[in-house]
């Protein structure tokens, strides 16, 4: 018994060093493709590229500076560079507080914050890239202190009323545009907002999918 007791112990610490082995293996698979928690470093940049190491990728916060002071509306501004093969940017993701601000999908990738939608405090601003092969880049972050007066979370107080639209003068036809899938901050929804406007219609009909989660950002920049 105590040679089959043993056995079975060296049996169980041989499995139990395998799954330690293979969860190291698989750990050096996944960590660089994972975004680190970012903190602000006074630089606003961060450089990371995929397992293959073909390309690099260096996001950078251009504007504000960091440690900067806000209120009201704030331009913000990043940029990226890269080195070796790549597939290419296929947008800017950007985060306040670690959580979701707002997505850009091309340059300048520069838009409008309304710093007094958040408490004021010191919050970090973070943007990453995600690259067409699927790769996200590690955050680059800076530091912002909101000021704005502002000590509990803003509460939206808007309401939407649908509107039956305008009756044409006489003789006219009645125009209807409906459109969906829209505002991104990209040339190609600036051109049909334009062509909407052209025809000065009676009722337009907005069909969803509002870019790219809704937030109060992305309404105030993309819908505004």
């Amino acid at each position: 018994m105590k040679t089959n007791t043993n056995s079975s112990g060296r049996r169980i610490q041989g499995i139990i060093r395998g799954l330690l082995i293979l969860a190291v293996v698989l750990n050096a698979f996944v960590m660089p493709w994972q975004t680190p928690v970012a903190n602000a470093d006074g630089t606003g940049c961060m450089t990371g590229s995929p397992i293959s190491a073909q390309y690099t990728i260096t996001t950078c916060v251009t504007a504000p500076a960091d440690g900067a002071v806000v209120s009201g509306v704030q331009t913000i501004s990043a940029t990226f560079s890269t080195t070796g093969a790549n597939p290419g940017v296929a947008k800017l993701i950007f985060y306040l507080g670690g959580q979701y601000l707002i997505t850009d999908y091309q340059t300048p990738y520069t838009f409008l914050l309304p710093t007094n939608k958040w408490v004021d405090g010191t919050q970090i601003l973070e943007v990453e890239a995600l690259m067409k092969d699927g790769f996200t880049s590690p955050r680059a972050a800076i530091s912002l202190t909101l000021q704005n007066n502002v000590s509990q979370p803003p509460v939206n107080t808007n309401t939407f009323t649908p509107s039956s639209g305008t009756t044409p003068q006489s003789g006219k036809p009645f125009v209807l545009v409906a459109a969906g899938d829209g505002a991104d901050g990209a040339a190609n929804s600036g051109y049909v907002t334009d062509v909407i406007n052209s025809w000065n219609p009676n009722l337009f009909l907005y069909l969803g999918d509002v870019y790219e989660k809704g937030t109060a950002t992305e309404f105030y920049n993309w819908y505004g």
